[in-house]
């Protein structure tokens, strides 16, 4: 059964569907399109998961190698990779109490 009502964001009372101004308090409600954010969800977890480990994996590897030169640059990716990796965290994080 589809939803007839929508949502306030400031004071949570129900509108009708097609409400451009909240019933109670006036303000403005705005449509969110929940399926862009799916996908966003899908590749954020794409990219912590399958290419962040791949990028930590290879800078492993540059890390035990030899050269002095190729350690460092091992270093680095494992660094910069770590830190994104809690980039995309935060941001799942953050988007998931954001829609809710």
């Amino acid at each position: 059964m589809a939803d007839v009502s929508i949502k306030c964001p400031e004071c949570q009372s129900e509108s009708p569907l097609n409400a451009v101004y909240c019933m109670e308090c006036g303000c403005k409600i705005e449509k969110v399109n929940e399926n862009i954010y799916k996908k966003v969800k899908i590749l954020a977890i794409i990219g912590i998961f399958i290419f962040l480990p791949l990028a930590i994996i290879a800078g492993l590897y540059l890390y035990t190698r030899p050269e002095c030169r190729v350690k460092r640059k091992g270093m680095d990716y494992i660094l910069i990779s770590i830190a994104v990796w809690i980039f995309y965290l935060a941001i799942i994080i953050y988007a998931s109490f954001a829609i809710h």
